[in-house]
């Protein structure tokens, strides 16, 4: 066997010396980057470096000690989980020692050793916004907490800069807090000249971008560019957390919000409108792009009426090579629903001329026609010729494929109401609804200020009175003429909270009524309102016209029952003058002066008063 003839000394002397030829370009490859006071790179650093500023992995600066740095994690000796699980431990329990101060520090710890855990800024954000704010009585404290919860998330945007569900959890807490709590109101004031706030979002969303024109900073404008932010982020190639349809609905539901919240703060007028109107143009912008759905179903929620007429079309070609067989599927699953056949002409009727009953038959019957599970279409393309076999098939497919679209804005569209939002936006941009929504907002402050009755002067001369503001009552009355205009315009709003709100302001002009000793009006110009919500199943607590109907004949019968009662003016009895005590109106003109004079005043009373 042959001996290493290798010094193992000189072995060693070699690999130290590579090694610490080594460290040369290693030195220069992880060289740290080196800033000013003011943030900003003086030296990008090394190779490293600039890869991990490049791919947003930079998790500390240079002069800040930070646990994430790689020298804390070697110091740390593995015990990162155990460090995380005992903060987390320590934060329940400030928690429920109502410990509040020492929470928000102790999750200042636990984000720097998970600061790419999104969870952790998500779940504590959401906490402190949330919980921990409601559990003071001052809305004052509760609005500096939500402050703080939003601070807090917003410290881990630049943890994770291309992670959308930061920027739309900023969205979400500041329009829903500011927005949508309890005390709405308040935290809106307090928002609005919140300087200390702006600057501290200042450096994610200018000031003057959420100043709403006339109103002042507004936190829905806020929500708004908060969810503008995570729509680029998706734009530029960021991972999407969310479904199509919940994703792009974001940003443009928080215009919509802001004018319906500064319509019940402020008198409506043509910034309101205009708000409404821009609201109306994002609505519409989100429903021209095409979306994906959970099935994969690429829709557009714009395009449901084209998707109608290519639907008629296909159709209208494929009875043209079957003639005849539609009608006879017809019958079929008319059949198969267990309907009389007699009641067929249904689905050819117009809907305007059948009743409930024959609509909703009607509704039925067409909801599983257009089913794209059903593939009734294909049942028809299947009797078609052998040489049109092929061309049938291919207008099937494509109707299944229509069909299928439909299914989606049908299914999908309706969880978000973007009809009813669509017209409701279309609605509310309108001048008519402006002077309804002045007009009530008008009879809510005479209500508040507990003028019921008109204020009239009344001129003695003339007799004639002349109205010097009008009280509450009439104020509600001329608003409920405005808006019986507007639903008539816009009949797909009973059914919605905008008549929800309006039925609330008739259960307060029926309570002023009762306070002013006035009773319901037999022609209320929203009676036909009452009535239709009354057959859909609401019991809103308002007098319905078969009520209205009732009580006058009681009143009626009343009346008839009290005129019986009465003796006749003229009485053919013959009754003696000597029996009867002569009244009032049996006194002579003279009479009546004689006794004026005997009291001292026409009106009864004495000199003395």
């Amino acid at each position: 066997m042959k001996k290493n003839s290798t010094n193992p000394f000189l072995r060693k002397i070699i690999y130290i010396a590579v090694i610490g030829l080594l460290l040369i370009p290693l030195s220069f490859i992880s060289r740290p980057e080196v800033t000013d006071q003011n943030g900003q790179v003086v030296d990008p650093g090394g190779r490293l470096s600039q890869m991990r500023r490049k791919e947003k992995l930079a998790q500390a600066s240079i002069s800040e000690i930070d646990p994430t740095s790689e020298a804390m994690k070697l110091a740390s000796m593995g015990l990162r989980g155990v460090a995380v699980n005992v903060l987390w431990m320590q934060a329940l329990e400030h928690q429920k020692n109502e410990d509040y101060d020492k929470l928000a520090a102790t999750l200042q710890t636990l984000t720097k050793v998970q600061p790419n855990f999104v969870k952790v800024w998500e779940f504590q954000g959401h906490n402190l916004a949330f919980n921990v704010s409601m559990e003071f009585d001052d809305y004052e404290y509760r609005y500096e907490w939500i402050k703080k919860g939003l601070n807090f998330l917003k410290g881990g945007i630049a943890y994770n800069t291309d992670d959308h569900r930061m920027t739309d959890n900023m969205g979400f807490f500041t329009g829903t807090k500011f927005g949508k709590s309890d005390e709405k109101m308040p935290f809106r004031r307090i928002f609005r000249k919140d300087k200390v706030f702006h600057n501290e979002m200042s450096d994610k969303i200018a000031p003057d971008s959420y100043d709403a024109r006339e109103y002042g900073p507004d936190s829905y404008k806020m929500a708004w560019h908060w969810y503008d932010e995570s729509q680029n982020l998706v734009d530029n190639g960021a991972r999407k957390y969310k479904s199509d349809l919940m994703f792009g609905m974001n940003r443009p539901s928080q215009t919509r919000q802001q004018a319906m919240i500064l319509a019940d703060e402020f008198r409506s007028d043509e910034v309101i409108r205009e708000i409404w109107e821009d609201a109306g143009e994002e609505w519409t912008q989100y429903g021209s792009v095409e979306l994906r759905n959970a099935r994969d179903i690429a829709f557009t929620l714009e395009r449901m009426d084209q998707y109608e007429s290519r639907l008629a079309e296909l159709r209208t070609e494929l009875d043209k090579l079957t003639p005849g067989t539609r009608k006879l599927e017809h019958s079929q699953t008319w059949a198969g629903l267990g309907l009389p056949e007699e009641e067929l002409p249904i689905i050819y009727a117009a809907p305007e001329e059948l009743n409930d009953e024959q609509q909703s038959k009607r509704v039925m019957f067409f909801e599983m026609l257009n089913s794209p599970e059903m593939g009734f279409d294909s049942k028809i393309a299947l009797t078609a010729e052998p040489d049109d076999q092929l061309e049938a098939k291919r207008l099937a497919d494509e109707i299944a494929n229509v069909l299928s679209k439909m299914s989606a804005i049908s299914k999908d569209g309706g969880v978000i109401n973007y009809s009813f939002w669509k017209s409701r936006n279309a609605a509310e941009s309108t001048d008519a609804m402006v002077r309804a929504r002045q007009a009530m907002y008008d009879a809510a402050e005479m209500r508040r200020k507990s003028i019921l009755e008109d204020e009239y002067v009344y001129d003695y001369e003339t007799g004639e009175k002349s109205v010097l503001r009008a009280g509450a009552v009439t104020l509600y009355e001329e608003a409920f003429s405005k808006w019986d205009e507007l639903l008539k315009q816009h009949p797909d709003l009973i059914e919605s909270p905008v008549v929800d709100n309006l039925v609330e302001s008739m259960l307060k002009y029926r309570q002023l009524l009762f306070f002013a000793g006035k009773q319901w009006p037999k022609d209320f110009v929203l009676q036909w309102v009452i009535d239709s919500r009354k057959k859909t199943g609401n019991d809103d607590g308002l007098p319905t016209s078969q009520q209205v109907q009732d009580w006058l004949e009681d009143e009626q019968a009343a009346s008839d029952a009290d005129s019986v009662l009465q003796p006749p003016e003229d009485s053919d009895e013959d009754t003696s003058d000597d029996n009867v005590e002569p009244t009032d109106e049996d006194a002579s003109p003279e009479d009546a002066g004689d006794s004026a004079d005997d009291t001292g005043s026409a009106d009864g009373e004495s000199d003395d008063s």
